[in-house]
């Protein structure tokens, strides 16, 4: 909601200091986590981590970043999950299957989600 989706991908990264470990928390593929901080380090114009393969390691500029701003990050993410707990605890579920698109697929998943008012 307010964090953004490469500012979660820095911070699982700096955490797990494992590609494959912080893109399984996330629910992505370490293809996918890696592009996002590609985008990240442009957007910054600075190299953030080291990567070594699936192991990654953070650069004096990442390190930085990360003990910066883990501090407003805990509080947005605390904002969230509070902001969850008002919505209803609504769940929302987003589908992709490697850009392929199948309308049985689509229609089965919308109407599960009908049938279920908790869900987005």
């Amino acid at each position: 909601m307010f964090i953004s989706r490469q500012l979660k991908q820095f911070i699982a990264i700096a955490e797990n200091i494992s590609l494959t470990n912080a893109a399984e928390q996330l629910n992505l593929t370490p293809s996918a986590l890696s592009h996002g901080i590609r985008e990240l380090e442009s957007k910054t114009g600075i190299s953030l981590i080291k990567r070594s393969g699936q192991k990654v390691s953070l650069t004096t500029a990442g390190t930085h970043l990360y003990n910066d701003l883990l501090p407003y990050y805990l509080q947005m993410k605390n904002i969230e999950d509070k902001l969850s707990e008002i919505k209803g605890n609504r769940i929302s579920v987003n589908v992709k299957i490697n850009g392929l698109y199948c309308s049985l697929i689509r229609g089965k998943i919308l109407k599960f989600c009908k049938e279920r008012h908790n869900i987005d």
